[in-house]
Order: C-alpha cells, then sequence, then structure tokens
C-alpha cells in the first residue's frame, strides 16, 4: 500500500512520531472522577441513539446534473468498507448518526463499470470515526488526461490537491496514479481518485470519499466552576522525553489563577483519535489535579506529543495551540 497523504509520509523525514491520538490518560486515579452536570442538548441525545450501518458498495455512487458539469453523488456511510482497504467491522457507539452526501465531478462520457481497480494504492482510512463511500466509472481517455481534468474540476468545487502516488503492478505492467483532493471548507473531507490505464484510450476510475467527524467532548470532562485547589507537578520535556530533573511540585490556590487554567481547560476541544505524525519538541510536561470544593477530583496530564493533555478517564483533548502548557507555565515561573 501506498501512502499519498503528504503529512503521513512526512513522519519519516521529521523524525517525528505516530501518537495514537485515542490514547489515554497516563495515570489512573482512585479519587471521584467530577462529571458535570447534563446540558440536554439535542446533540446529546442524538449519539445516545442506536446507529444503524450498511455495507457499501458502488450502488451508492449516482450519476446526477449539476448546471452543465456531470457529477457523481457519494453516500458516504459507517463502517467504512472498501474493496482493497482493511475494513472495520463495527462503529464506535458515540458515532455522529446520519449520512454524509456529497457531489463530486464526474468526466464527461464516463459510465459505472463493474471492474474492479487491480490495486488500490490508498491509506485508509486512520480514524474509528471515518464515514466512506466509494464507486468506479470508466472514462473515455488516458490517466494523465483524465487526472488533468479531475484536478481542475476538483478546484472549482472548492477542494485542493494534498496528494498524489504512482505504482505498478507485479512484474511493472500496469501503471496506476492516484491523486487525493482536500476540501477546503472541510480538511477532514478527502476524495482519492485512483486511475489505471487499461487501453490507449480507457480509464478505470476508482473513486474512494473518506470523511472523519470527531464527536463531542464527553460532558462528565468539564470542570466545575468550584474547584478550590489545583496541585500540580511538572518536569520539562525534551523531544518528547521527560528529562532527569527532579519533579517540581505546585500547589495553586489562587481563585483568579484557577479560574484562568478552568476556563482554558474548558475551552479545550476533543482531539481526534487519528494516528498523525508529530515533529518532537521541547515542552513542559506536567500533572495537574484539579480538586473541588466537595473532594472531588479530576487528573489532567498536559505537555504531551501532538498537543495532546490527557484527561483519566476520558478521551484526549487537542491544546493545539497550547493555551493550557502556556498558562502552567506562567504560573510555574
Amino acid at each position: 500500500m501506498v501512502c499519498i497523504r503528504l503529512l503521513q509520509c512526512a513522519a519519516v523525514i521529521l523524525g517525528g512520531v505516530l501518537l495514537p491520538a485515542a490514547m489515554q490518560a497516563t495515570a489512573a486515579s482512585t479519587d471521584p472522577v467530577i462529571g458535570a452536570p447534563a446540558t440536554g442538548s439535542v446533540l446529546d441525545a442524538r449519539l445516545k441513539r442506536p446507529i444503524r450501518v450498511r455495507l457499501m458498495s458502488s450502488l451508492d455512487a449516482h450519476r446526477s446534473s449539476s448546471g452543465q458539469e456531470p457529477v457523481v453523488t457519494l453516500r458516504l456511510t459507517a463502517p467504512v468498507r472498501i474493496p482493497g482497504f482493511a475494513s472495520r467491522r463495527s462503529v464506535p457507539s458515540d458515532m455522529p448518526p446520519g449520512t454524509v452526501v456529497i457531489h463530486v465531478p464526474l468526466y464527461p462520457g464516463a459510465v459505472p463499470s463493474t471492474r474492479r481497480y487491480t490495486l488500490p494504492p490508498f491509506s485508509g482510512p486512520d480514524s474509528a470515526y471515518t464515514k466512506g463511500a466509494w464507486a468506479e466509472y470508466m472514462v473515455p481517455v488516458d490517466p494523465a488526461t483524465a487526472d488533468t481534468w479531475y484536478r481542475q474540476a476538483f478546484v472549482r468545487r472548492g477542494y485542493g490537491m494534498s496528494g498524489y502516488a504512482r505504482s505498478t503492478t507485479a512484474g511493472g505492467r500496469t501503471e496506476l496514479t492516484a491523486t487525493t483532493f482536500t476540501s477546503v471548507s472541510n480538511t477532514n473531507l478527502s476524495i482519492q481518485l485512483g486511475y489505471e490505464a487499461i487501453d490507449t484510450k480507457h480509464t478505470l476510475v476508482l473513486y474512494v470519499a473518506l470523511i472523519t467527524i470527531t464527536p463531542p467532548r464527553p460532558r462528565g470532562s468539564y470542570l466545575p466552576q468550584d474547584i478550590v485547589r489545583v496541585n500540580i507537578t511538572y518536569r520539562v520535556s525534551q523531544l518528547g522525553l521527560t528529562t532527569q530533573q527532579r519533579a517540581i511540585r505546585r500547589v495553586i490556590t489562587n481563585p483568579a489563577a484557577i479560574h484562568r487554567l478552568v476556563a482554558i481547560f474548558n475551552r479545550l476541544p476533543r482531539a481526534s483519535d487519528e494516528v498523525v505524525p508529530c515533529p518532537l519538541t521541547n515542552a513542559l510536561r506536567a500533572t495537574l489535579i484539579f480538586v473541588a470544593r466537595n473532594g472531588r477530583s479530576l487528573t489532567v496530564t498536559s505537555g504531551l506529543p501532538c498537543q495532546r493533555v490527557a484527561v483519566a478517564g476520558f478521551p484526549p483533548l487537542s491544546d493545539a495551540n497550547r493555551q493550557l502548557e502556556k498558562e502552567i507555565a506562567a504560573l510555574l515561573h
């Protein structure tokens, strides 16, 4: 399988690490865990409904017309099951429900095909929260001409090219090329197109559409407003590894400082569970124990690779701008 997502391939060049974003908290706690009151939101209620799934096939692709340019309508569902890909047998219980419908360009004169692509050169979905669809069409031109047309057509529909690959089958007889397009308005949506030359005037085009929809942060991972103490233990992390420096401990009781920490932490979104390349950097690795007035606590670890924040008992959060890490550093220095 050939990697065509540029960021995935960059891990080797950067000397980074591939971090499973679904990493849980590094330390467990026997203390009761804080749970914020239920919000009763419509989204929270919908996530509790049973999720109906069905097998995807080329029948999920339909030709339709949009102005003067033909399009394919793809219906993205879960679990993702695409020929030649590693398939998932189930979906997480908190997978956002529903089918995602998109319309993408179709080469003029293309016809549906039952011929299977020889060697899908794509990387499969990295996230358990991915929905997808696929379709195959025969187009009346060579791969280079088809690729040139598709690149222009996808740009017109609000996509940018994010990857390209070329490979051959055993013996070097069949050349396969592939291009990946990512939506400008939603970078979690990608369309991968594979081109296989059938003869000098016909190309088999494989469409693979993938979208990752990370569910909202669990309500129980939010801190209440009655935090009275924050116990902080920290070390400096160099290139992803903690140093031999002795751990430094602080207890924060100042109400204004606690309020700032709680506000920043409660704004952090849930991190994606995708495996992503992360350059190794220096960071302030800190473990915080937030203690409420009733004695209940929540343990949080900041300064982890990929700007992740581990929360005991909950999925990790994303501190993309390192706001929590910077606030901790300001309090300790």
